[in-house]
């Protein structure tokens, strides 16, 4: 083969098209919907995607013509659906600020209950030591 002949080199990287865009939509919503419900915390896929409907249902359907389902949350977590609305695109957003939020508060939480427990450890270990140091100068009287 000669140098500067090799077709598959040559060829121009194409633009997205709209489909490819409406995909990379899709895409998102899924991965927004797996991080504000993930499956571990709920314990199923199913439970996980009740969750959602019922998290983002008061969100989306005063913005939508039609019912908002639980059918419809699920094509979503699956990645299965063929489009996404710009109000599902901001309610999974929402939805991921909010599981944001209360993943601090719950590791706020449990920081200042393990400051509360290293505080009580601390003072007994404190206890502990100035009681052996009082021991040991009775012995050496």
């Amino acid at each position: 083969m000669h140098e500067g002949t090799d077709k598959v080199a040559s060829i121009e990287p194409k633009s997205l098209s709209e489909r490819d865009k409406a995909m990379s939509d899709i895409a998102f919503a899924q991965e927004l919907i797996n991080e504000a419900f993930p499956r571990q915390k709920y314990g199923k896929a199913s439970a996980a995607a009740y969750a959602a409907y019922r998290f983002l249902k008061p969100l989306v359907e005063p913005r939508i013509e039609r019912p908002f389902t639980e059918r419809r949350v699920r094509s979503l977590y699956e990645g299965a659906a063929r489009r996404v609305d710009g109000a599902e695109l901001e309610a999974l957003k929402a939805a991921k600020f909010q599981r944001m939020r209360d993943e601090q508060k719950e590791l706020r939480d449990r920081l200042s209950r393990l400051d509360v427990e290293l505080a009580e450890i601390s003072a007994e270990l404190a206890g502990r030591q100035s009681r052996a140091k009082g021991h040991a100068a009775r012995r050496a009287v």
